[in-house]
């Protein structure tokens, strides 16, 4: 909006019929104003044009996921009324979102799991912003254990689900049912990559089994080594 203040006088008609000093404009036009001062001479001041920006609305849109487990990827997008020039400010749980400036942010995953907002600000007429309500992106639990990648060298990565802070036993057995790899991990996020190192061992078929802190096997997998 805009205000438009006329100069002193005893009153006041302005062309939109209001008969106060200043007036406020919410939308474009041309407006003028007579001014009578106390002796009730008049004067009417030329016509000015007023240029106003409507203020955006901004939400955000999640497209194809709100919730992610390992190799998936989500993105976000503004959608702004009305049409226009806009900057865009992308945050999240709070923080700016480093590089993050155009009407859609991509690629997000599992490390980049939290409450998204985004602030736009149009580029043309008087500066108007406005700010997103939030959208979380988290995860989803499933129980699958994850080998990334698979196959492999004999680096990788396991992954699997977990609703709060536990340890998990992470055993690898060779063909021969010999077990060629064994150790535990602190987990403390829902899809924590547990990291494995077996390059040692060569090529071949191994398995992969996890086990919770109270030694019941939870999950078992398949892993190539090539």
């Amino acid at each position: 909006s805009v205000q438009l203040t006329a100069s002193a006088g005893s009153s006041w008609l302005w062309s939109n019929g209001s008969s106060n000093q200043s007036i406020t404009i919410n939308s474009t036009g041309t407006h003028s104003v007579t001014v009578t001062d106390a002796n009730g001479c008049s004067n009417t001041s030329s016509v000015t044009s007023v240029n106003v920006s409507p203020s955006p609305v901004v939400t955000i849109s999640a497209s194809p996921y709100t919730r992610l487990y390992p190799g998936l990827t989500t993105s976000l997008t503004a959608n702004v009324s009305p049409a226009g020039s806009y900057n865009y400010a992308w945050f999240r749980d709070g923080n700016p979102v480093t590089g993050a400036n155009a009407a859609t942010l991509a690629g997000i995953d599992l490390d980049a799991l939290g409450s998204y907002t985004v602030m736009v600000t149009n580029t043309t007429g008087l500066p108007c912003s406005d700010l997103s309500d939030a959208l979380v992106i988290a995860d989803s639990a499933i129980s699958k254990l994850f080998i990334l990648p698979n196959p492999n060298n004999g680096s990788f990565e396991v992954v699997y689900h977990s609703s709060g802070n536990t340890t998990y036993t992470l055993s690898i057995v060779d063909g021969k049912g010999a077990v060629v790899y064994r150790k535990a991990y602190s987990i403390s996020s829902p899809y924590q990559r547990m990291a494995v190192d077996i390059q040692k061992q060569g090529g071949g078929l191994f398995y992969v089994v996890l086990t919770n802190s109270q030694g019941k096997r939870i999950a078992t997998g398949k892993v190539v080594i090539q």
